[in-house]
């Protein structure tokens, strides 16, 4: 196992990340924040994966559109938070992906009342 001190993002190099004073979290932006390294999914993901876990506040989105049929073909399970964030960036969006991937998806919606946050877990059987 290799630790990365990266932000996964859609493209290598550097993003801003915004720290939440009122929180233990943080999130990826795109032109503010602290500066830290980041790396694609692909370049994260290297050989096989058993569980990829997502909780970026929004940044699911970028990590999710990277993944290709061959990475998917790596990762078994995928746990994500997804945000509701508006008609084009939304669960069914998210779970429309992941299921055209190849993944099983079980979800949890609307967690903690909030009506925007949902909890997906995506499972695949891996190629052999």
């Amino acid at each position: 196992m290799r630790v990365h001190q990266a932000a996964v993002a859609d493209a290598d190099g550097e993003v801003g990340f915004q720290l939440d004073p009122e929180s233990t979290g943080g999130r990826v932006v795109r032109h503010a924040g602290v500066r830290v390294p980041a790396v694609t999914l692909a370049q994260a993901c290297t050989g096989t994966v058993d569980l990829l876990k997502c909780d970026c506040e929004g940044g699911e989105y970028d990590i999710v559109d990277q993944m290709t049929q061959e990475l998917a073909a790596r990762i078994r399970n995928i746990s994500i938070e997804v945000h509701d964030l508006d008609e084009s960036r939304n669960v069914r969006r998210i779970a429309e992906r992941l299921t055209g991937l190849g993944y099983r998806i079980s979800e949890k919606p609307d967690m903690w009342e909030r009506g925007a946050l949902h909890m997906l877990l995506a499972t695949r059987a891996m190629d052999t």
